[in-house]
C-alpha cells in the first residue's frame, strides 16, 4: 500500500532521510537484534562491572579458602600452628592435658560454633558469586529495555510527524478547494 504525498513546502524525501539518519544514529549506539538475542541466551559468568567484581571471583575465593576460612576438627584446639619440634611438643602436651582441660572448660560448643561458622563462610562465598551474576544479568536486561524504549520513542516521533504532515495536507487541500479546514484536523 503505497501513496504519494503532494504538498507545497513538504519535502518527503528530505523528511524521510532525516528520520532514517536519526534511526541509524540511534541503532549505531545500541546493540543489534542478533547481539541482544545472543546476550540474553548466554548464561553470564563475568559480572557487568569488572571494577566491582572479578570474573573469577568464586574460583579465586575457593582457591584461597585457607586464607579466609578455617578448618575445624575435633582436636583442632589442641594442635599447634607451628610445624617445628616445639609445635609437635606443644601438641603432645595439650593432648596429655586434655582431660584436665575438659574438667575446667567444655570445648565442644566452641568447636561446633567454629565448624558452623566455616560452613556459613562457604555459603556466603557462593551467595556473593550468585549475587554478582544476577546483578550482571539484571544490568544487561535494563540496558536492553532502555534500548527498546529508545527504539519505540523514535517510532512514536516518526508517527507523530507523519500524522502532522497528513493533517497539514488535509487542511491545505481543504483551503485550496475553498472549504474551511475541518475542526478535527486542527491541532490544539
Amino acid at each position: 500500500m503505497a501513496f504519494e504525498i503532494r504538498a507545497q513546502g513538504v519535502n518527503v524525501e528530505e523528511l524521510m532521510g532525516q528520520i532514517r539518519a536519526r534511526i541509524a544514529e540511534k541503532q549505531r549506539l545500541l546493540f543489534s537484534a542478533a547481539e541482544l538475542r545472543e546476550l540474553s541466551a548466554t548464561r553470564l559468568e563475568p559480572p557487568a562491572e569488572p571494577g566491582d567484581f572479578a570474573s573469577t571471583l568464586l574460583d579465586d575465593l575457593r582457591a584461597q579458602a585457607p586464607q579466609w576460612n578455617f578448618t575445624i576438627a575435633a582436636d583442632s584446639i589442641y594442635s599447634s600452628g607451628r610445624d617445628d619440634w616445639a609445635g609437635r611438643l606443644l601438641t603432645r602436651v595439650r593432648r596429655l592435658l586434655k582431660p584436665v582441660l575438659k574438667l575446667l572448660v567444655n570445648p565442644s560448643p566452641l568447636v561446633q560454633g567454629l565448624y558452623r561458622q566455616s560452613q556459613l563462610n562457604t555459603f556466603y562465598v557462593a551467595l556473593l558469586h550468585e549475587s554478582a551474576v544476577e546483578t550482571t544479568r539484571l544490568g544487561l536486561e535494563v540496558q536492553t529495555l532502555k534500548n527498546r524504549l529508545l527504539e519505540l520513542s523514535g517510532r512514536l516521533d516518526q508517527l507523530a510527524r507523519r500524522e502532522k504532515t497528513l493533517e497539514d495536507m488535509v487542511a491545505y487541500r481543504d483551503e485550496a478547494q475553498g472549504r474551511p479546514a475541518s475542526p478535527d484536523s486542527e491541532r490544539p
